[in-house]
């Protein structure tokens, strides 16, 4: 699948004007991009999934106001539990290019915000609709966007692979 750069939501950018901490770029290991799934690394995710999932009370944002991400709230939507788990993994000494905050769908077909968590084992997510972490192949609807694993404070969408015309001339 080949990736467009798109714009970052508009209330991420105003997420890393609060919190510069958490869209710092971090270098990536051209030798060890993605992080190897330990037992350790497993449990981790769980227990930040349950932990988050369980702490923060789901609330929609209200209609008449703009999307706010914010750290572990009390009550809050999806984005506040995708930024407080990237965070509390940031905080266990997870690298910014494993935890890629992901835009798609969730089954009603709303707007949602999961995490997903890329290993050299796989892909896997961590949403507040579900109680345990997932492969991504069996969880993930459809990417809408992506962060970068480079920089996190650039965003991917799918994109067309781009198609090449060329015209033939024929002489008379």
């Amino acid at each position: 699948m080949s990736w467009k750069p798109v714009m970052a939501p508009m209330a991420h950018i105003r997420f890393c004007i609060a919190h510069e901490d958490q869209c710092r770029r971090q270098r990536v290991s051209i030798r060890k991009p993605r992080v190897a799934l330990t037992a350790s690394r497993i449990q981790q995710m769980q227990m930040v999934n349950s932990r988050v999932n369980r702490s923060i009370k789901p609330r929609a944002d209200r209609p008449d106001r703009a999307d706010v991400w914010t750290l572990a709230p009390r009550a809050g939507d999806c984005d506040d539990f995708a930024v407080t788990k990237r965070a509390q993994l940031l905080a266990m000494g997870w690298p910014s290019s494993a935890l890629l905050l992901t835009h798609t769908t969730a089954a009603n077909g709303e707007d949602h915000l999961v995490l997903t968590v890329r290993t050299a084992q796989g892909e896997f997510i961590l949403d507040n609709l579900h109680a345990q972490v997932r492969p991504a192949h069996q969880g993930l609807r459809p990417i809408i966007k992506i962060q970068s694993a480079s920089n996190p404070g650039y965003w991917l969408a799918p994109g067309r692979a781009k198609i090449v015309a060329t015209h033939h001339t024929t002489q008379n």
